[in-house]
Protein backbone atom coordinates (compact mmCIF):
# COMPACT_ATOMS: atom_id res chain seq x y z
CA UNK A 1 0.00 0.00 0.00
CA UNK A 2 2.76 2.41 0.97
CA UNK A 3 4.82 1.54 -2.12
CA UNK A 4 1.80 2.25 -4.33
CA UNK A 5 1.39 5.66 -2.71
CA UNK A 6 5.07 6.49 -3.23
CA UNK A 7 4.88 5.31 -6.83
CA UNK A 8 1.80 7.46 -7.43
CA UNK A 9 3.50 10.53 -5.91
CA UNK A 10 6.61 9.93 -7.98
CA UNK A 11 4.61 9.66 -11.22
CA UNK A 12 2.54 12.72 -10.35
CA UNK A 13 5.71 14.72 -9.66
CA UNK A 14 7.24 13.62 -12.97
CA UNK A 15 4.05 14.53 -14.82
CA UNK A 16 3.96 18.02 -13.33
CA UNK A 17 7.70 18.55 -13.84
CA UNK A 18 7.46 17.59 -17.53
CA UNK A 19 5.09 20.49 -18.24
CA UNK A 20 7.54 23.20 -19.28
CA UNK A 21 4.89 25.83 -19.95
CA UNK A 22 5.35 29.09 -18.13
CA UNK A 23 2.90 31.24 -16.27
CA UNK A 24 1.89 34.20 -18.36
CA UNK A 25 2.95 37.71 -17.47
CA UNK A 26 0.32 40.12 -18.87
CA UNK A 27 3.07 42.60 -19.75
CA UNK A 28 4.49 40.04 -22.22
CA UNK A 29 1.19 39.68 -24.08
CA UNK A 30 1.09 43.06 -25.80
CA UNK A 31 0.77 43.04 -29.54
CA UNK A 32 -1.01 40.94 -32.14
CA UNK A 33 -1.41 37.16 -31.83
CA UNK A 34 -2.90 34.91 -34.53
CA UNK A 35 -4.40 31.46 -34.05
CA UNK A 36 -1.74 29.15 -35.48
CA UNK A 37 -3.70 26.42 -37.31
CA UNK A 38 -6.44 28.15 -39.34
CA UNK A 39 -4.97 31.67 -38.93
CA UNK A 40 -8.48 33.17 -38.98
CA UNK A 41 -8.81 34.46 -35.42
CA UNK A 42 -6.66 37.36 -34.20
CA UNK A 43 -6.27 38.63 -30.66
CA UNK A 44 -4.73 42.03 -30.08
CA UNK A 45 -3.63 42.73 -26.52
CA UNK A 46 -4.01 46.49 -26.32
CA UNK A 47 -1.48 48.60 -24.46
CA UNK A 48 -2.62 51.79 -22.81
CA UNK A 49 -0.65 54.61 -21.24
CA UNK A 50 -2.32 53.97 -17.89
CA UNK A 51 -1.42 50.36 -17.03
CA UNK A 52 -3.73 50.10 -14.04
CA UNK A 53 -5.50 46.90 -13.18
CA UNK A 54 -7.85 47.04 -16.17
CA UNK A 55 -6.45 45.65 -19.40
CA UNK A 56 -8.12 45.24 -22.78
CA UNK A 57 -7.90 42.84 -25.67
CA UNK A 58 -9.60 42.87 -29.03
CA UNK A 59 -10.77 39.72 -30.79
CA UNK A 60 -11.05 39.86 -34.57
CA UNK A 61 -12.76 36.83 -36.09
CA UNK A 62 -13.66 38.09 -39.53
CA UNK A 63 -17.07 38.88 -40.99
CA UNK A 64 -20.22 36.90 -41.72
CA UNK A 65 -23.57 37.61 -43.34
CA UNK A 66 -26.58 37.61 -41.00
CA UNK A 67 -30.16 36.57 -41.90
CA UNK A 68 -30.97 40.10 -43.04
CA UNK A 69 -28.14 40.01 -45.56
CA UNK A 70 -25.93 42.44 -43.66
CA UNK A 71 -22.21 41.83 -43.20
CA UNK A 72 -21.45 41.78 -39.47
CA UNK A 73 -18.53 40.68 -37.26
CA UNK A 74 -18.57 36.99 -36.30
CA UNK A 75 -19.78 35.99 -32.85
CA UNK A 76 -17.09 36.54 -30.24
CA UNK A 77 -15.47 39.50 -31.99
CA UNK A 78 -15.10 42.62 -29.91
CA UNK A 79 -13.32 44.28 -27.01
CA UNK A 80 -12.83 42.43 -23.73
CA UNK A 81 -11.49 43.42 -20.32
CA UNK A 82 -9.09 40.85 -18.92
CA UNK A 83 -6.68 40.05 -16.15
CA UNK A 84 -4.31 37.13 -15.70
CA UNK A 85 -4.08 35.16 -12.47
CA UNK A 86 -1.68 32.22 -12.39
CA UNK A 87 -2.50 29.98 -15.33
CA UNK A 88 -5.89 31.53 -16.01
CA UNK A 89 -7.07 34.51 -17.99
CA UNK A 90 -10.29 36.10 -16.78
CA UNK A 91 -12.25 37.86 -19.53
CA UNK A 92 -15.38 39.99 -19.71
CA UNK A 93 -17.01 41.26 -22.88
CA UNK A 94 -17.22 45.04 -22.61
CA UNK A 95 -20.42 45.15 -24.69
CA UNK A 96 -22.24 42.72 -22.43
CA UNK A 97 -24.52 43.86 -19.64
CA UNK A 98 -23.05 41.06 -17.51
CA UNK A 99 -20.12 42.34 -15.46
CA UNK A 100 -18.86 38.90 -14.42
CA UNK A 101 -15.44 37.66 -15.52
CA UNK A 102 -15.09 34.07 -16.76
CA UNK A 103 -11.82 32.16 -16.31
CA UNK A 104 -10.12 30.24 -19.13
CA UNK A 105 -6.77 28.42 -19.19
CA UNK A 106 -3.72 30.26 -20.51
CA UNK A 107 -0.09 29.18 -20.71
CA UNK A 108 3.04 30.13 -22.59
CA UNK A 109 5.63 27.85 -24.18
CA UNK A 110 8.26 28.35 -26.90
CA UNK A 111 7.05 31.87 -27.72
CA UNK A 112 3.45 30.71 -28.23
CA UNK A 113 0.45 31.06 -25.96
CA UNK A 114 -2.22 28.42 -25.43
CA UNK A 115 -5.56 29.94 -24.61
CA UNK A 116 -9.01 28.57 -23.82
CA UNK A 117 -11.20 29.44 -26.79
CA UNK A 118 -13.54 31.92 -25.06
CA UNK A 119 -14.29 33.78 -28.28
CA UNK A 120 -15.84 31.02 -30.41
CA UNK A 121 -19.16 30.81 -28.56
CA UNK A 122 -19.19 34.25 -26.99
CA UNK A 123 -18.33 35.21 -23.44
CA UNK A 124 -19.47 33.32 -20.35
CA UNK A 125 -19.59 29.98 -22.21
CA UNK A 126 -17.29 27.06 -21.40
CA UNK A 127 -14.36 26.92 -23.78
CA UNK A 128 -14.63 24.42 -26.60
CA UNK A 129 -10.92 23.89 -27.15
CA UNK A 130 -7.53 25.31 -26.34
CA UNK A 131 -6.11 27.41 -29.18
CA UNK A 132 -2.45 28.05 -29.86
CA UNK A 133 -1.57 31.57 -30.88
CA UNK A 134 1.66 32.96 -32.32
CA UNK A 135 2.82 36.56 -32.21
CA UNK A 136 2.94 38.52 -35.45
Amino acid sequence: MRIGLYLFLLLATCFVACDSSEEVNPDDLSGTWVESSARKDTIIFLTMLDTGTTRWLEVKRGKTTNLGGHIVPKLGSGIYNYYVSGRQIHVRNTLSSNSAYKAYPISRRDGKIRLGNFFELGSLQPHTAVRTLVRL
